[in-house]
């Protein structure tokens, strides 16, 4: 289970997500394409106005299937939210269709790691701020060299993953779904926003790059009108570039939970709170050893309020 796959959405919040993740972007790119075919793509040539015309004659029948049809679109492509999520971060099979491109992405993304963490650790460049802002990509736009991801997005996120605990010895992908609950509320109304945010982004570039194919097919013959498959395209960009920046500040935001919250944790699964840093570290490595693999780790626990013959104090 990665970290990013636990949203901690809850039911009552998934009228509001399925609207703004699933219900805008397909709703978008639909429109989009059903005004092009009333306009007479790909068999005739574009008209407008015979476009508008269709719209302003559609009765409320005509009108209510439509919306049907949408809903419908959108409620079975809806679990797939965490799968469009996961194809831009870059994962996939070694057999899948795009292994040669996220083959060559992560090569590219791993002599990008390598150029900017030699400028981040060469003292001979003489620009102190250009060492800070290699130092600073590598810490927020990267994660360590053997778990760099073939996309920009997978990096951003996957750096979130290894260092929102890490410095506290703690495995963030195996403690999220446990410390979750213990989050403060308006933190996590602002992991919710956050999280709405990237996946409203990562939709609307999966739906756009859609349109754009969907738009390229009805104008293939249409001449200079082809051009307008370039609008969907940009947008396709733009979003991913907006999902990239969301990813930032729900990694953030993921960081401050645990700095606040950690010992929440431990006080939930009544552990000893260590003393400092130093024993933080060194308890959460067996800790962890336990709930991440199983390991046969004697834990000492402690029941506040309760005696040892298991009666009130």
């Amino acid at each position: 289970m990665k970290l990013n796959d636990v949203t901690g959405i809850g039911v009552k919040d998934l009228g509001t997500r399925v609207n703004l993740v699933a219900t805008l972007p397909s709703a978008v790119v639909a429109i989009g394409v059903l005004f092009l075919v009333l306009s007479g793509a790909p068999s005739h040539s574009l008209d407008f106005d015979r476009a508008l015309r269709t719209l302003k004659g559609l009765g409320g029948t005509e009108l209510s299937l439509l919306i049907i049809a949408l809903i419908c679109v959108v409620l079975v492509t809806y679990p797939l939210q965490l799968s469009l999520v996961r194809m831009l971060e870059g994962y996939g099979g070694s057999r899948s269709p795009l292994a040669l491109l996220r083959w060559a992405s992560l090569r590219y993304h791993r002599h990008r790691w390598d150029r900017l963490n030699g400028i981040a650790e060469d003292e001979d460049v003489a620009d102190s701020d250009r060492r800070a802002a290699a130092a600073a990509r590598l810490l927020y736009d990267y994660p360590n060299r053997d778990a760099l991801m073939p996309t920009k997005l997978g990096n951003v996120l996957r750096a979130a993953e290894i260092r929102a605990g890490s410095r506290y010895g703690i495995d963030a992908i195996v403690a999220w779904p446990r410390l979750l609950p213990s989050v403060s509320a308006d933190l996590r109304a602002a992991l919710d926003d956050q999280r709405n945010q990237l996946d409203i982004a990562c939709r609307f570039c999966v739906m756009l790059f859609a349109g754009a194919v969907i738009t390229a097919g009805l104008l293939a013959t249409e001449g200079p009108w082809s051009a307008l498959t370039a609008a969907p395209l940009v947008l396709s960009m733009i979003a991913y570039q907006s999902a990239v920046a969301a990813a930032r500040a729900y990694g953030e935001t993921i960081k401050a939970a645990f700095d606040l919250h950690r010992f929440s944790l431990l006080e939930q699964m009544h552990l000893p709170m260590p003393v400092n840093r130093n024993a933080e570290v060194a308890f959460n490595n067996t800790l962890y050893l336990f709930l991440r693999q199983g390991a046969p780790v004697n834990l000492c626990y402690e029941h506040p309020g309760y005696t040892r013959d298991n009666t009130l104090s």
